[in-house]
């Protein structure tokens, strides 16, 4: 995979390894992340939903069902599509109903279930416990923030950020910035 600031140029560059020609992809799957040539995350996303529903396709078929509440929800969390969301987090609507869609399909299967009914949304969510995925990643993301300004991250790359508390008078309006080293 090759990348331009150009927005229309393609670099037609062959890489090699010990007189191999490496194949060129459209995407990469890096800690379980795929992230393609446009670095959007459209295809990861697209492949969460169609694995998540899959995942619970097969618990359907294979699995009796009690009539309780708590071991679905157990069931449900164990499949639940958020792992590395701080990362791809979903930017348009689209994508982000596309998810919470698959959520509502499994919470109201489940309901049904237990239940013999099905109710709307919130009351799905009430019921299981739950939050929507929206909020459950606007929650990580707030936890992530709050680790950073504890200090309680490790890593090299959040050292240089820095919080800046402007006057409030102040024409500086910037919140966190980065230290610049002159060499």
């Amino acid at each position: 995979m090759t990348f331009t600031r150009a927005a229309c140029r393609e670099i037609d560059t062959r890489y090699t390894i010990i007189n191999a020609i490496l194949q060129t992809t459209d995407s990469v799957k890096d800690l379980g992340i795929i992230l393609d040539k446009k670095l959007n995350y459209d295809y990861h996303i697209t492949q969460t939903i169609t694995k998540s529903k899959r995942a619970m396709g097969f618990v359907l078929r294979n699995t009796k069902f009690p009539k309780d509440v708590t071991t679905l929800k157990i069931l449900y969390c164990a499949l639940v599509m958020e792992f590395g969301a701080l990362v791809w987090n979903p930017v348009l609507k689209k994508h982000s109903d596309a998810l919470e869609k698959v959520q509502r399909w499994f919470l109201r299967w489940a309901y049904f279930k237990v239940f013999q009914y099905y109710p709307t949304y919130e009351e799905l969510l009430r019921g299981f416990e739950l939050e929507s995925l929206e909020n459950r990643r606007r929650m990580s993301k707030m936890n992530l923030l709050h680790e950073i300004l504890q200090g309680n991250t490790n890593g090299t790359l959040l050292q240089g950020i820095r919080l800046r508390i402007p006057r409030q008078n102040s024409r500086l309006k910037e919140t966190f910035y980065t230290q610049h080293t002159s060499n």
